[in-house]
């Protein structure tokens, strides 16, 4: 594949969800993915993602400034839902810029008046090319007692690595062990083998679970896995790029200081990137 991101965050989610699938990074999941066009040209992408373990994922892409006629729009995403009904029998998590999120939940909210949305707005940040190389040069050390390791998945480092995710659900466990089966990530331990902090990536390579253990935490673990999750991402051709939720305001600021990521921004101000979890009420 050869995009060209004249703004580099612009499909960036939607280019690593398909070079995820076209290398089969996650070979139990279904991933769909759809194509539209409107009369001038102008792309939206629409990626469906199944597993065995959790809800469906929906990730919807364009430019921020593609402007749409509602009722086309419309149009659109029901026959999305015509053609994946199932997707809409329990819930389903869905994401992309505010901007085209925002009328995906106009419609679900008409299409399904009786169904419960929750939203959880955050910011995008990612890595320019600069930014990249700068995290292949940087020197990465551990303090003292602390060391890298991999994921014993014949112990319970999968247990303890998802009971400390604050959105865990049922199906997670799976979830979580096919991520750092497939995907690159960060894992350290300490002096007693304890996985204390880490990091990996999610079906999009998007950053997920950056966590450090409350007793481990203000030694720097935290920029270590996360720097060593991008160095390792980055060669092997996957742009180091996150979302943090918008209340998190210490993730925020330390993003936003931090001289390898750069928010995407819209005409000078943050854009929100939205994920919405939706579910019916009987």
């Amino acid at each position: 594949m050869d995009w060209s991101f004249k703004r580099p965050a612009k499909f960036i989610v939607e280019y690593h969800t398909i070079e995820n699938k076209i290398k089969n990074r996650f070979p139990e999941t279904k991933t769909t993915v759809l194509l539209c066009k409107d009369v001038n040209g102008e792309k939206m992408w629409i990626i469906l993602k199944e597993s065995p373990w959790v809800i469906p994922y929906i990730s919807i892409g364009c430019d921020v400034d593609m402007k749409f006629e509602e009722a086309d729009l419309f149009k659109v995403f029901s026959q999305f839902h015509n053609t994946f009904k199932h997707v809409y029998d329990s819930g389903s998590s869905v994401k992309g810029h505010g901007n085209i999120i925002k009328l995906y939940e106009e419609w679900h909210r008409q299409a399904f008046p009786h169904s419960k949305i929750v939203r959880y707005p955050n910011y995008f940040y990612y890595s320019t090319d600069e930014q990249k190389q700068g995290l292949l040069e940087v020197d990465i050390k551990l303090p003292e007692g602390y060391r890298f390791s991999e994921v014993d998945f014949q112990s319970n480092d999968i247990e303890i690595i998802c009971n400390s995710w604050v959105h865990a659900r049922n199906g997670d466990m799976g979830m979580f062990r096919a991520k750092l089966l497939h995907m690159p990530y960060s894992l350290v331990r300490d002096q007693n083998d304890y996985p204390v902090a880490y990091e990996f990536l999610d079906m999009s390579s998007l950053f997920n679970h950056h966590y450090v253990h409350p007793e481990h935490r203000g030694k720097g673990l935290g920029n270590i896995v996360e720097r060593d999750l991008a160095k390792k991402s980055i060669k092997i051709g996957i742009t180091p790029s996150k979302t943090v939720l918008i209340s998190n305001k210490n993730v925020i600021e330390a993003s936003n200081r931090s001289p390898y990521w750069t928010r995407w921004d819209d005409n000078g101000e943050p854009l929100v990137y939205l994920y919405l979890a939706t579910a019916k009420m009987l």
